[in-house]
């Protein structure tokens, strides 16, 4: 073995496998023979080394032609074009980190959200809204605050305000028969304007009946309260009267009595003035029974008629402050409709 043949196998990565023989050079004449011994001839001559390489041998052959290719490999070198390819790559790679390290890339993402103001939303709309009008602006067009941007139809908030006017006018002519009634006054209904004079007219109407009403209950029970005093003092008179006949009669007993006594006078008559004045007794007695019962029937009545004033104005002041409650909510409503008719 050649010592170039022999530095190949030892430099190669995997050695020379087993039952390879060694790869040996040998010189080629110009003629293609073996030049022999004039190997040292041919090579100053300038022949050719080409190498010889053995037969593998059945064990090894596979692994042999393997191992020549990677030798022709190694022996043929880089081609220029890979070194090339190489270079321009390295030099790529090199400019795209210099370039990296002194360029800003901004950076993009898509992603769906929402844009919301930083600060508080200001909706330019109608407290209540209503039937348009006319609109002032078109859309682009510049603004100031105080320009009128949309008008609305005044119609129908200010029918609605004189409805409410009305019933608030009609309760505080309400609360004046009420309170006018529970008084026991006349009622002063000309607190509103000559525009509602129908309202006022028909509470008068009321107010009236109300009193000839209560007026009438109040003559029925007094005419009754007379009656029972008169039928009082009639007893009272009566009893007077028993009383001084009882008297008399026992007057006229005591005297028969000694006369009796002495026979100058019946038994009968002493009788007869005793049966008188023990009949006398018994009428006092049933006159005092039905005076105590013609003075109860006289403060029954004097109760009625208590009762009858403290009921109608017990009910005068509880409508009243239903009236007066209702009459607070309907001017908050007319002062709400006011400022509305006043933003048309």
């Amino acid at each position: 073995m050649s010592s170039k043949a022999a530095r190949d196998d030892q430099s190669h990565p995997h050695g020379r496998p087993p039952g390879v023989a060694p790869i040996r050079f040998r010189p080629i004449g110009d003629n293609g023979e073996n030049g022999g011994a004039d190997a040292g001839a041919a090579a100053g001559s300038g022949a050719v080394a080409q190498p010889v390489t053995a037969r593998p041998s059945r064990r090894g052959g596979r692994e042999a032609r393997l191992l020549a290719q990677s030798v022709v490999l190694e022996e043929a070198g880089v081609p220029g074009l890979v070194r090339l390819t190489v270079l321009a790559i390295a030099i790529v790679v090199t400019a795209f980190i210099v370039w990296s390290s002194f360029t800003q890339v901004d950076e993009v993402a898509n992603a769906a959200g929402e844009v919301v103001p930083a600060g508080q939303l200001q909706a330019v709309q109608h407290l209540e809204g209503g039937i348009i009008a006319g609109i002032s602006v078109a859309d682009g067009d510049f603004v100031e605050r105080g320009d009128v941007l949309v008008r609305l139809d005044p119609a129908g908030a200010t029918a609605e305000l004189k409805q409410m006017r009305a019933r608030l006018v009609g309760l505080v002519l309400q609360a004046e028969r009420l309170r006018a009634f529970a008084e026991e006054r006349d009622a002063d209904f000309a607190l509103v304007g000559p525009e509602y004079a129908d309202q006022a007219a028909d509470q008068r109407a009321i107010f009236e009946i109300q009193s000839a009403s209560r007026n009438s209950q109040r003559a029925v029970l007094e005419s009754q309260i007379q009656q029972r005093q008169s039928g009082v003092a009639l007893y009272k008179e009566q009893e007077a009267t028993l009383k001084q006949v009882m008297d008399i009669l026992k007057q006229e007993l005591d005297l028969r009595r000694p006369l009796v006594e002495k026979g100058l006078a019946t038994r009968t008559e002493f009788l007869e003035v005793q049966r008188e004045v023990t009949q006398a007794y018994g009428d006092y007695v049933k006159l005092q029974g039905e005076w105590q019962l013609a003075a109860k029937d006289l403060a029954e009545a004097r109760s009625r008629l208590a009762e009858l004033e403290t009921t109608l104005r017990e009910e005068a002041l509880s409508q009243m402050g239903a009236v007066t409650a209702e009459l607070a909510q309907v001017r908050e409503a007319v002062a709400k409709l006011d400022d509305r008719a006043n933003r048309l």
